[in-house]
């Protein structure tokens, strides 16, 4: 007599091993994605302060290389460099000099030698500025400009000590 009756568990019931890794791995991998996407306010405001730093020193170099005054303007949005052009301050044309804006939950105070000044758009009036200057001597304008996040978290960037630095101990 032939035993037609199947075992209650077949092997095609359930998951194997194999297949319950490779989903766990699938998840760990989208986790890691979505973390990595994520950065804090503090890594963007160090990003941004050492963006700004960096940028600083070099049209502060080209300056004295070029035997060109250039500056930095600050506004309420973000920052440009320009360079003094046969008397008139001028955007540059490549890339590295570029207009930045910063992200909308940044601001930007600036100080020029004692005197704070206010970067707010006026609703009828000019924008306000301020600009700091890299002279083609190797001056630099006195200044400090602080990158604050909406969580109170800032980064300072000045030349109190004659070096253009960043300080995120603030």
């Amino acid at each position: 007599m032939i035993n037609n009756v199947r075992p209650r568990f077949s092997g095609t019931a359930g998951f194997s091993l194999i297949e319950v890794l490779v989903v766990l791995v699938i998840i760990s991998i989208l986790i890691s994605f979505a973390t990595l996407t994520f950065d804090s306010e503090q890594e963007k405001l160090a990003d941004e302060g050492n963006r700004l730093s960096a940028l600083m020193k070099i049209a502060s170099e080209e300056a004295i290389m070029n035997s060109r005054e250039h500056r930095v303007v600050f506004t309420a949005e973000g920052y440009l460099f320009e360079k003094l052009v046969g008397g008139e301050w001028r955007g540059f044309d490549d890339g590295l000099f570029r207009s930045r804006k910063l992200p909308e939950d940044f601001n930007l105070d600036v100080t020029l030698g004692n005197k704070a000044i206010t970067l707010d758009a006026g609703d009828d009036q000019a924008e306000k500025r301020a600009a700091v200057l890299f002279l083609s001597s190797g001056e630099v304008t006195p200044f400090e400009v602080y990158i604050r996040g909406v969580t109170g978290i800032e980064i300072a960037i000045s030349n109190r000590s004659g070096l253009i630095e960043v300080d995120s101990g603030r």
